[in-house]
This record gives C-alpha cells, sequence and structure tokens, in this order.
C-alpha cells in the first residue's frame, strides 16, 4: 500500500482533466482516498472542477 501525495496527483492532473475514477485507478488508490485528496486540494484553491455529461472532471488550475 503506497501512500500518494497531492504533487502525484497534481502532476495528473495538469495532464489531462480525470473524473475521480480515472484518479483513483490512475493511481492506484481506493475512490475514497482520491476524493480526500481531491478535497484538500480543491480547498487549497489549486485544482477547478468541471461537469461535462453529468461527471466532475478535476483539473490543475492555471499557475500563478
Amino acid at each position: 500500500h503506497t501512500t500518494v501525495d497531492d504533487a502525484v496527483v497534481l502532476a495528473m492532473l495538469r495532464r489531462r482533466p480525470c473524473t475521480l475514477a480515472d484518479l483513483a485507478a490512475g493511481l492506484g488508490m481506493s475512490s475514497s482516498a482520491a476524493a480526500y485528496r481531491i478535497h484538500v486540494l480543491e480547498k487549497s484553491g489549486v485544482i477547478t472542477v468541471t461537469e461535462r455529461g453529468g461527471e466532475a472532471y478535476y483539473s490543475a488550475a492555471p499557475e500563478a
């Protein structure tokens, strides 16, 4: 069991927008762990959420 940190999540989201399921599968983590990382990053303002076709897509916010 490996711990995925915020930098790894952000790196994936910089490459392309992802759904929660994409993130969990792509990083080999549970959906609840991915949801927690998303929550933390969203609160920090470093990711954005876009609704598309009823699904939430997460992406890295443009860097300042």
